[in-house]
């Protein structure tokens, strides 16, 4: 039987601990505040966004959204496909710090459970798929 010494089990511990945290383990963004993710990410980005989905009568109004809370460059692209229906909108995006905005919209004729939609931005780097919200 092999017995370990208390001493080189905790200096075990405190290795394996750094090198976890040269990983770089969970903490809050440079330069903001600690931001929830966005779905589908497992850093905090500097903003929040969402496909919002409003049912009109027979039509459905879709509005893709970000709220920045540091400042944001990059492109979005929305997409809608469905029975009769295919939507493409793309742009740059630059929105200040603290600010909202409407990046796309579209209004189809259906329901949003007989469409594909998606809205992605890409920012420092990294493509997004923002959620789809019904509003």
């Amino acid at each position: 039987m092999t017995t370990r010494s208390p001493l080189l089990m905790a200096l075990a511990a405190l290795v394996l601990t750094a090198c976890a945290m040269a990983m770089g383990g969970p903490g809050p963004a440079r330069g903001g505040p600690n931001i929830p993710p966005v779905i589908g990410t497992a850093t905090p980005l500097p903003f929040a966004c969402a496909l919002v989905a409003r049912q009109q009568g027979g039509n459905l109004a879709l509005e893709g959204r970000i709220d920045a809370r540091d400042a944001v460059s990059g492109t979005y692209d929305l997409t809608v496909r469905g029975p009769g229906v295919s939507i493409d909108q793309s742009g740059d995006l630059l929105i200040p710090a603290g600010a909202s905005d409407v990046l796309g919209q579209a209004s189809v004729p259906g329901r949003l459970a007989d469409l594909e939609t998606a809205m992605t931005i890409t920012t420092r780097g990294r493509t997004v798929t923002c959620p789809v919200q019904q509003g």
